[in-house]
């Protein structure tokens, strides 16, 4: 690797054990512990809602902050939009004590929580009471053993508290328990040193007397102009023009310390990615030794929540003649097209409204969290993603004059933006990741293998546990990553080849899979490590109907649509 330019105010030293220990701890609280707690106020406050809130509170809130913490929640030239990534843990923290109304500890906030108090309030209070005690050892920054394992249990146990009682994932647990064995390069730590330190400076300065520095400072610039006051006229548009470069530099260094450290993580999630592959190559070799002579795996137990499907209702889609996507708004109002004719919005009664410009073939449009519709339309050169408001104005979300867009998806979990797409240039096909304002956080295209994992996807969702499952209309299966891109399965049909078609996930984590089989069309359902669980209806039971589009609600009613007029509306888990 390359040394990474520029100068440091401290010497570099090679970390030893207890300087390690302090680097891991810095890195958790930047990074791990401050998402956490961003995602914690997006659950109490919706991020469309966050600047309406924070003007609503704007007295209670500006009495508990300083100067640069008010100066960044309201600014002088007015409420711009803010999101959570704006912010740091003492100002995430000021909002979530005051104005979200999270339940006081047992202590009362801004004390030390009782031990064994589990509630969101305590776990939060210990987040920043360790993240105070972390910024006391920078002055030499190390921790010994003993008390690294203990500060960094009573962070992991917070973060898992929290997160349980949030969305019972395990996401953030996997995260720290990966920071917790990963190496850390000189690199690494000593970026991660230098935002700690810079952090400790920050703090320092708001308790030093300002006027005593301005006067230091006026009186070394007067030393200073005396010695060069007969060259000053001369290399005023030289300093003027090397200031800006240097800026500029500084700017493309950073942006370089963060590409590489991207792709450090990218390399750390693959090698994790080729150990899960070889537990999976074990595990196959196990589960041969089960395989009949057809090549289908003995029956596993169906689960207790699942039931028969019992159609509940039908909802009639006027003009429609096969419908192959469906995206639920709220309960009984969905948006569905029809194989590339039209993009309705509809309820149980009529049409809502009617989109003229889409291409809606397959997955090729979905609703945010917030209700917004995304869909592609064919540009003139290229295509694009469009953000339809309730207001009916179009905002670009996405642009691509080389690349199609075969398939989009809305996270519900974090509102990323999850896009295959199928570039022109090379024809290679990859699931690409943007964030809600636009950057990409990474790229998948093959697995820890090298193996190309798509070829031509026409479908993709997130289960509830972060996984991404794309529905490969050439692969005829389903490939389903992590939320880091590592391969976890393909799913190619039970008894036979699956023809996949629509997709969708339910509260138990099932993933729900249309088989498009002319004349032999079914709705299979895997549980999230991908074993086939049972059949839930098939073209025998519906009359020879080609199933097409799926769709889950937020009741856990499920939407079908197919090569008829209607969307069939089921039950299948038991209340």
């Amino acid at each position: 690797m390359e040394d990474v330019p520029g100068t440091s105010k401290a010497p570099y030293i090679m970390p030893g054990k207890s300087t390690e220990n302090f680097f891991r701890l810095c890195q958790l609280i930047m990074t791990i512990c401050s998402d956490l707690l961003r995602d914690i106020l997006s659950h109490y406050i919706q991020p469309s809602d966050l600047r309406s809130e924070l003007d609503k509170n704007r007295k209670r809130l500006e009495n508990k902050m300083n100067y640069q913490q008010r100066s960044l929640i309201y600014p002088a030239t007015g409420n711009a939009p803010l999101v959570a990534k704006d912010m740091d843990i003492s100002v995430i923290y000021i909002i979530l004590r005051n104005i979200c109304k999270i339940s006081d500890h047992k202590k009362g906030w801004g004390n030390a929580p009782c031990k064994g108090d589990t509630s969101i309030a305590a776990c939060i209070e210990r987040i920043r009471l360790q993240r105070n005690s972390i910024t006391g050892h920078s002055t030499n920054g190390t921790v010994e053993d003993v008390e690294f394992q203990n500060i960094w249990a009573e962070l992991k146990d917070a973060i898992v508290e929290i997160e349980k009682r949030l969305t019972g994932g395990e996401l953030y647990q996997r995260l720290v328990d990966t920071l917790l064995t990963c190496n850390l390069n000189p690199t690494d730590a000593k970026m991660y040193k230098e935002k700690f330190d810079k952090l400790q400076s920050q703090l320092i300065v708001k308790q030093e007397n300002i006027e005593s520095i301005e006067q230091e400072l006026q009186e070394q610039i007067s030393m200073k102009r005396e010695r060069v006051d007969n060259l000053e006229k001369k290399v005023e548009k030289c300093s003027e023009r090397k200031r800006k470069n240097t800026e500029f530099s500084k700017r493309r260094k950073i942006e370089d310390l963060e590409k590489r450290l991207r792709r450090l993580e990218d390399l750390e999630k693959r090698v994790k990615s080729l150990e899960d592959e070889q537990r999976r190559l074990t595990s196959k070799i196990t589960e041969s030794e089960q395989v009949t002579k057809k090549g289908t795996m003995i029956d596993s137990p169906i689960p207790e929540c699942i039931t028969s499907a019992r159609l509940m209702s039908a909802i009639d889609v006027p003009g429609s003649g096969w419908i192959d996507h469906i995206a639920n708004v709220k309960i009984g109002r969905l948006w569905v097209s029809d194989y590339d004719k039209f993009l309705k919005e509809v309820n149980f009664q009529n049409v809502i409204q009617t989109v003229t410009d889409a291409s809606c073939s397959f997955g090729k449009f979905d609703v945010t969290s917030e209700g917004f519709l995304l869909y592609v339309r064919r540009e003139n050169i290229g295509c694009s993603i469009q953000k339809m408001t309730p207001g009916g104005k179009n905002v670009i979300m996405f642009t691509s004059d080389s690349n199609m867009i075969m398939c989009i998806h809305s996270s519900k979990i974090n509102m990323d933006l999850i896009v295959c797409v199928h570039n022109t240039t090379n024809n290679s096909v990859q699931l690409a990741r943007y964030g809600s304002t636009g950057e990409t956080i990474r790229d998948i295209a093959v697995d820890g293998l090298g193996q190309e994992l798509y070829k031509y996807p026409i479908y993709v969702t997130e289960n509830r546990n972060g996984d991404v499952v794309v529905s490969d209309k050439e692969k005829k299966a389903l490939v389903v990553v992590d939320s880091f891109g590592g391969h976890r399965f393909d799913y190619s049909g039970y008894h036979s080849q699956l023809s996949p078609g629509g997709i969708c996930t339910d509260v138990y984590r099932h993933i729900l899979v249309a088989d498009c089989h002319f004349n032999n069309s079914s709705i299979h359902i895997l549980d999230q490590d991908g074993k086939f669980l049972l059949v839930l209806l098939s073209t025998q039971e519906c009359k020879n109907i080609q199933f097409l589009a799926l769709c889950v609600d937020d009741k856990n009613n499920l939407y079908v649509g197919d090569e008829g007029k209607k969307i069939k509306v089921y039950k299948y888990l038991k209340d």
